[in-house]
């Protein structure tokens, strides 16, 4: 028995000494100029909010995002910005330019009553309106009116301070005269950061989406980096689906299919489109079509379902995701 533990315990070392030999922390830096900082800063304070929600913070029930968190973030978004020497930085950062999407962190709706006369300042655009409660709200929080529904009697606001919209909501619909208010900042499906944090180590995964990403990306690919106190950077691994090459994500971004979902027609538009072929979800072929101009093609199918369209142009080849109901 006793070889064999050691054995065991020689093999446990190596493992240890091999993952500290071939870890990859190089040091960076935490400070940059504004222009970087401004392009990263909206991240950082979505990037707040979600880890709010996601370690059940009791700050939740705050308004105004805590400023120190944001910038804590946003240091540790511009170290790995800064570092060098570690090629999988310039894929994420100068040829994808991977940011955070949502939640909406600067942009309100309210929906009121238009029959209470303080409204009548929304509908020309003034965004104070002599109603208290709503006009503290108004002025704590820092929203001016960007436009208004008349149809639906909804206004839309921004804030320049970064914002938990889903309390600001809450407080907002207190007021009796509000129907009903949301986040005026919608997203799809798409490329993200997600942040953790773990004592004095920060963990960052950014992750790239492409293929037909208005229905749902059908391809993802994430890389993992760990950030230290000093602002070293470490990264970890990358995963997920293949990408065979800049010009195949480059085609797809210039294919366009709509509207998706449908009820049998649908349009693709795009350039030097050559073949279409349409299969489904069981990978029978249903369909190949040869477009008249090679720019614009509308395909009907006559079943309802999801399918995977097949898009051959000069440039390339691009698979796109389809649903009839």
């Amino acid at each position: 028995m006793k070889p064999i533990f050691l054995k065991s315990v020689i093999v446990i070392l190596l493992i240890v000494i091999s993952n500290n030999l071939f870890a990859q922390i190089e040091p960076s830096d935490c400070e940059t100029n504004d222009s970087i900082k401004n392009t990263y800063i909206e991240s950082a304070a979505q990037l707040s909010v979600r880890q709010l929600y996601e370690v059940n913070s009791p700050d939740t029930i705050l308004v105004k995002l805590n400023a120190e968190n944001i910038d804590t973030i946003l240091s540790v978004l511009i170290a790995i910005y800064n570092v060098q020497n570690i090629p999988e930085r310039d894929t994420i950062i100068d040829i994808f330019h991977i940011s955070s999407r949502g939640p909406g962190i600067n942009k309100v709706y309210i929906k009121v009553d238009t029959t209470k006369s303080w409204t009548d300042n929304w509908k020309n655009m003034i965004t104070f309106t002599g109603d208290s409660l709503m006009d503290t709200i108004i002025t704590k929080y820092h929203l001016t009116i960007d436009s208004y529904n008349a149809y639906s009697g909804t206004a839309s606001f921004t804030s320049d301070l970064f914002l938990n919209i889903e309390t600001l909501v809450d407080t907002i619909e207190i007021h009796p005269d509000v129907i009903y208010a949301g986040q005026n900042q919608g997203y799809l499906d798409g490329s993200n950061i997600y942040y953790t944090t773990e004592l004095d180590t920060h963990f960052v995964k950014y992750e790239y989406a492409w293929g037909d990403c208005m229905s749902g990306c059908m391809c993802r690919r994430f890389w993992e980096f760990k950030v230290y106190s000093d602002c070293s950077v470490e990264f970890v691994k990358s995963y997920g689906c293949v990408i065979q090459s800049i010009s195949e994500l480059e085609v797809n971004n210039n294919i366009t299919m709509y509207p998706n979902p449908n009820d049998g027609k649908f349009k693709i538009k795009g350039k030097n489109i050559e073949n279409i072929e349409i299969f489904n979800m069981s990978g029978m072929k249903i369909n190949n079509i040869l477009p008249i101009n090679g720019q614009e093609e509308i395909i009907s199918i006559k079943q309802n379902g999801t399918f995977l369209v097949k898009i051959l142009t000069k440039e390339g080849n691009v698979t796109k995701k389809i649903i009839i109901e």
